[in-house]
């Protein structure tokens, strides 16, 4: 007679699709915490911090992030808003930003 041990059922957050599900209704802030917390979550958090740039909030953080930090996630960059200066336009110019699907221009008459 063997003896077969079923496996515990899992905890609901160790499944990637419920963390990325929460992830869509949590504060930028909040994302960053839970991607603090493994590997995994990490990687299910990545992407909602990474959505939407708002040049208004963090024009100079973003204009100045280092090619690296573009290399790993500029993939997930989907919205952008705010855009009022012409360095906003060259710093979206990583050949990781390939997945932008909205974007809020506001032209001014010095741009040339």
């Amino acid at each position: 007679m063997q003896i077969v041990q079923e496996p515990s059922p899992g905890k609901p957050l160790d499944l990637p699709e419920i963390r990325t599900r929460i992830a869509s209704f949590l504060s930028r802030k909040d994302c960053v915490s839970c991607m603090r917390v493994s590997r995994d979550w990490f990687f299910d958090f990545a992407p909602c911090v990474w959505h939407t740039i708002d040049f208004g909030n963090y024009s100079t953080a973003f204009s100045s992030l280092a090619t690296n930090v573009l290399d790993k996630y500029a993939s997930f960059i989907s919205q952008t808003l705010n855009i009022t200066e012409l360095s906003h336009i060259q710093a979206l110019q990583h050949y990781k930003v390939d997945s932008i699907q909205s974007m809020k221009v506001y032209l001014q008459e010095t741009w040339q």
